[in-house]
């Protein structure tokens, strides 16, 4: 096989890195040779992509090239911080633990994301059925409205001629909608991840901090597990910073990084500005006792109980902001269809 070749190969999504770790450490930790161990996922996978890995690297481990050297060539399908991490295990013979601790790590990903979702789940809900409630008033009964209320004056409000004219494009145009729709929603959901990775995101009152988090605890877990490997720690640190999802952290920490080269990590830290006075301290503390390694873990931990803290403050803050808003626009449209049954809107 080509270097051109396993270039090709998609990066793996979540689930299927997931499943990727899972069957290499069952097979690893058993002590099957390695070999044996990408067969077995290249066979017996049901994940394409996670089986044109497991037999890419197997080809390049036939060709007599290193584990330790093969996994580096997959940094854009599986991540340049998992296959360092793979790299220095096949090494340092820590394999099986550091398989170990990526896969929980990538476990708490997943985790994280779906309490992400079982977040918005209610606010979808709300605006799923402030949008039905819309359509049945445009629908069914702005025609009815309007009707009774062409029999009174010739000249209608102008809100009610805005909704007569939405029930005219709605109801004419209906094919229309939906193939724009169609058309518009990749766009939509493209722009929404976009906004997830700017400045502006992280600055929002509620979401901001969910999104700030999430990043920092990325991190802070990647770079611990780089650095307690035995990674050096400029490395660690920018293995770390490119598997950040946000690109205004991301760049934050990556300017950082030439500190890092003739200071301590308590110091680029602070120069970040993105690390609370709490996080640094510990740091620094575990610098000046020599337990920066325990330290780094502890913080990790410490960051993966804050982070779902902090989703369940977010969700919680939402909720009664949600409902203001609905009650809101269900007051506007009643006063809009109400309105024209005032006979004083005619005097």
């Amino acid at each position: 096989m080509n270097q051109l070749n396993y270039k090709k190969i998609p990066p793996l999504s979540l689930d299927e890195k997931i499943n990727f770790f899972m069957e290499f450490y069952s097979y690893i930790k058993s002590s099957i040779p390695m070999t044996t161990c990408l067969t077995k996922i290249a066979n017996s996978s049901q994940s394409r992509t996670v089986r044109q890995t497991a037999s890419s690297i197997l080809q390049l481990l036939d060709r007599k090239e290193n584990f330790s050297t093969a996994i580096l060539k997959f940094e854009n399908t599986i991540g340049g911080a998992y296959c360092n991490l793979l790299a220095t295990g096949s090494e340092t013979g820590e394999l099986p633990k550091i398989t170990l601790d990526i896969l929980n790590t990538l476990k708490k990903q997943r985790t994280t994301k779906r309490n992400i979702i079982k977040a918005g789940i209610y606010p979808a809900i709300l605006l799923f059925l402030v949008f039905v409630f819309s359509m049945i008033l445009i629908l069914l009964i702005v025609p009815k409205v309007t009707t009774q209320a062409e029999l009174m004056t010739d000249n209608l409000p102008l809100a009610l001629k805005i909704l007569k004219f939405i029930n005219k494009c709605i109801t004419h145009g209906w094919f229309i909608i939906i193939i724009a729709l169609f058309i518009l929603l990749p766009q939509i959901i493209k722009f929404f991840k976009t906004v997830w990775q700017k400045e502006y995101i992280i600055k929002l009152p509620v979401i901001g901090n969910v999104v700030k988090t999430y990043n920092i605890s990325l991190f802070l877990k990647l770079f611990a597990m780089a650095y307690c490997a035995g990674i050096p720690a400029i490395s660690a640190y920018l293995l770390a910073s490119k598997s950040v999802s946000n690109n205004y952290i991301k760049n934050e920490l990556l300017l950082c990084s030439p500190i890092l080269e003739k200071q301590s990590i308590s110091k680029t830290f602070e120069a970040s500005g993105i690390f609370t006075p709490q996080i640094i301290s510990n740091v620094e503390a575990g610098e000046m006792s020599g337990n920066i390694d325990e330290i780094l873990k502890e913080i990790s931990n410490d960051m993966d109980e804050h982070l779902d803290t902090v989703l369940s403050s977010a969700l919680q803050a939402l909720e009664p902001v949600l409902i203001i808003i609905a009650a809101i626009f269900i007051l506007i449209f009643g006063y809009i269809i109400m309105g024209p049954a005032n006979p004083f809107n005619y005097i």
